[in-house]
């Protein structure tokens, strides 16, 4: 076979290998992308859940405040949990739509909902109607316990199961990575082998003959005997070595990209609850002598500003709260993003209460001053519970647990401060 023929079918191989090779990368990066999106579909059904029982928490609570205290004012939040409640009822039933069990088990949570939401209408009515004893006596019947006894057991249910998915799809996108290291390792012997060949292979067929014939003219020129000579060496197979590398490198930046992104929010660029879990877990196996702390973070207004001003104003506000939150903690603490406008602050190696109150003291300077935002002046506040490892709780669900209800009494007082978990 001629040397031209040879070339054409090595180069032919060369295109086709580097086609097949694009086209496998898009192919993993699409694939990497949708296992990303659905682990992070199921953390926004789990937290939807959980602001759905929160709102049906606070219509609970406005309602307990106007039948004691018969000040409308208690009905403000009331109204806002209806609002809400149906938007996020709507929510979950467009998230779970695909999920049979789940769709099942949701109509089971609406129609208790709705038995609870109706207790709370008719001792609200009656109490405005001024039959406040009658109001008191229905209350004092504990329906509305059961209701929401019944509730939450329904969304414990529903949140397994939906742990149980977030579970599958964090295995599925860890076995991924995995996947996409291997295949990084045996495309990279790949293209070396080929390279490899390809030098042989133009060495043999292309360069040490074009270098023979050099040689020969020029022996010949001077009167020489013809031999064969040494091929010298050349850069030809860097040019294909290069592309291998860089095509290497940009399958490694998607897989750090996407892990980036599975294990962080989007708007702040904080750590996120799936992050949160991990870290939190290791943190408690390690923990020895030291104790750790963990300050679930609310801010306040959010919502207002949302309304008033816009998303833009509230996006702004929650970046600017965690840049000053990562500026009050210490080198060894991390800062974290829940969701909607919680945070999380995970305070490692804590010798004493005295070390969390000093970077209570520290967060608390830096949100006395305003946000200037478009050139409008934002305040900034926030609603802190603390929970600490081992003396509240050892493990990493109670821990939040107890700082998240921590917080909740902390907003209840009024004002934006700090409470530690007291326990019941």
């Amino acid at each position: 076979m001629k040397v031209r023929a040879k070339v054409t079918i090595l180069f032919s191989f060369l295109l086709t290998a580097a086609i097949a090779n694009t086209y496998f990368i898009f192919a993993l990066d699409q694939q990497g992308e949708e296992k990303r999106r659905r682990v992070a579909h199921t953390h926004e059904v789990i937290l939807e859940s959980e602001r759905l029982l929160g709102h049906l928490v606070d219509a609970e609570t406005g309602q307990r405040g106007y039948l004691l205290t018969a000040n409308a004012a208690y009905l403000a939040p009331y109204h806002r949990a209806l609002s809400a409640i149906s938007t996020k009822q709507n929510r979950l039933s467009f998230l779970t739509a695909k999920d049979p069990q789940q769709q099942a088990l949701l109509r089971q949570i609406d129609r208790s909902i709705a038995l609870q939401l109706q207790e709370l209408k008719a001792t609200i009515e009656l109490n405005a109607a001024g039959e406040q004893t009658i109001a008191m006596k229905v209350m004092s019947l504990n329906q509305g316990k059961y209701f929401m006894d019944d509730i939450r057991r329904q969304m414990r249910r529903f949140a397994s199961h939906e742990r149980e998915q977030l579970a599958l799809h964090q295995g599925e996108f860890n076995q991924y990575r995995v996947e996409i290291k291997t295949l990084i390792y045996a495309e990279f012997v790949f293209f070396i082998c080929l390279a490899l060949f390809t030098f042989f292979f133009l060495r043999n067929s292309l360069f040490s003959r074009l270098s023979v014939l050099l040689n020969s003219v020029e022996k010949i020129k001077n009167g020489k005997v013809v031999s064969q000579a040494e091929l010298q060496s050349n850069d030809e197979i860097s040019l294909l070595m290069d592309a291998f590398v860089d095509l290497s490198y940009r399958v490694n930046q998607r897989e750090r990209v996407l892990e980036f992104k599975a294990h962080h929010d989007e708007l702040t660029g904080l750590k996120n609850r799936l992050a949160l879990r991990e870290d939190l877990e290791t943190a408690l196996e390690q923990l020895k002598q030291d104790k750790l702390a963990l300050l679930f973070i609310d801010v306040n207004g959010l919502k207002s500003l949302n309304d008033s001003k816009g998303h833009d104003y509230g996006d702004a506000l929650l970046c600017e709260t965690a840049c000053r939150l990562q500026a009050s903690v210490r080198d060894t603490d991390v800062v974290y993003r829940i969701g909607g406008d919680e945070f999380i602050v995970l305070l490692k190696h804590i010798k004493a209460v005295s070390d969390v109150d000093r970077v209570l003291s520290k967060m608390h300077r830096s949100f006395i001053k305003p946000m200037t935002y478009n050139g409008a002046i934002v305040p900034l506040s926030a609603s802190v519970g603390i929970a600490i490892a081992p003396d509240d709780a050892a493990t990493a669900e109670a821990l939040i647990t107890f700082s998240d209800s921590a917080m909740y009494h902390a907003k209840l007082s009024g004002n934006a401060g700090f409470r530690y978990h007291r326990p019941s």
